[in-house]
């Protein structure tokens, strides 16, 4: 993302941002002395998708070129229709805008299927797609990725990497051996263990009525409302921590309108993941109890 984002970003550019969206790309956005616009994403039921009439103002009239998003997105876990990602692409060639998508999620579906931007027609010479083993395959420790994109644009890209990290460390590189290869069996298994603790995610944490959680049909991450408490973002998290031993992430970190949310990866063992959200939600009962008694 960072190598991306340098090879792609002046200083002085306005980049189109989902909210929420990664937690980082903000922040490489701003080092890099751009500025950042924020696209709302809604989460409706069965049709998640970013506020349209925002992301093409953002390229028609507030100077954008460059739209980021990750899909399915980090940190809801929406998988985007077909519909929403032609949309997408629509409006980026109506307006000369390259879009850097983060696809490392695009394996780890729940259910339906996953439309590549990339693959749109008239989007390939645009897009900018990073992919990798980190997610789905849990292999973030060799910290490989891969970037698609025109060469123009990947030599670029190149050049930020070769004078900064050379190059993926060789143990890292003969992963992608393995990583290549046809895993559909494989693949299966995992999901499947994945959605069951999307499953064992969502029993549990409904035992809280005022508590806000849409499971969504990507990723291994629970976007969890807890506006009701009326706390801030790192205080619930810091409650959590202490009295529940569980580490999440406060929303605020995600964009400027996703406070009153965090976010927590369930892609844990089972035995422990399930002793884990009973902490969780008595740390939160207890929270929204004292809440009350202070109200």
């Amino acid at each position: 993302m960072a190598f991306s984002l340098d090879g792609l970003v002046q200083e002085g550019d306005r980049v189109a941002l989902m909210d929420p969206d990664y937690l980082f790309s903000e922040r490489i956005v701003r080092l890099l002395g751009a500025e950042p616009g924020h696209v709302p994403l809604h989460l409706d039921a069965g049709d998640p998708h970013p506020d349209f009439d925002v992301l093409e103002a953002e390229f028609a009239s507030r100077g954008a070129r460059l739209f980021v998003f990750s899909h399915p997105n980090n940190p809801s876990g929406a998988l985007f229709s077909e519909a929403v990602i032609g949309r997408i692409a629509e409006l980026a060639k109506r307006y000369d805008v390259t879009v850097l998508v983060d696809e490392l999620y695009s394996r780890l579906i729940h259910e339906g299927s996953f439309t590549h931007l990339a693959a749109q027609r008239g989007m390939f010479e645009r897009t900018v797609t990073l992919l990798g083993p980190s997610k789905t395959e849990s292999l973030s420790g060799y910290r490989l990725g891969v970037v698609v994109a025109p060469e123009k644009i990947a030599t670029r890209i190149e050049d930020v990497l070769s004078v900064t990290a050379l190059r993926a460390p060789a143990y890292a590189q003969h992963l992608l051996t393995c990583w290549l290869r046809e895993d559909h069996a494989w693949l299966a298994e995992r999901m499947t263990a994945f959605t069951a603790l999307r499953t064992l995610t969502e029993q549990k944490l409904r035992q809280l009525p005022w508590l806000k959680w849409q499971p969504q049909r990507g990723t291994a991450y629970a976007w969890v409302d807890v506006s009701a408490l009326e706390l801030p973002g790192p205080a619930v998290a810091e409650a959590l921590l202490s009295e529940a031993g569980a580490l999440v992430s406060p929303g605020y970190q995600f964009g400027p309108a996703s406070g009153g949310h965090f976010r927590v990866c369930y892609a844990r063992d089972e035995t422990e993941w399930s002793s884990a959200l009973d902490r969780m939600v008595r740390s939160l009962d207890t929270l929204k109890k004292r809440r009350g008694a202070v109200a």
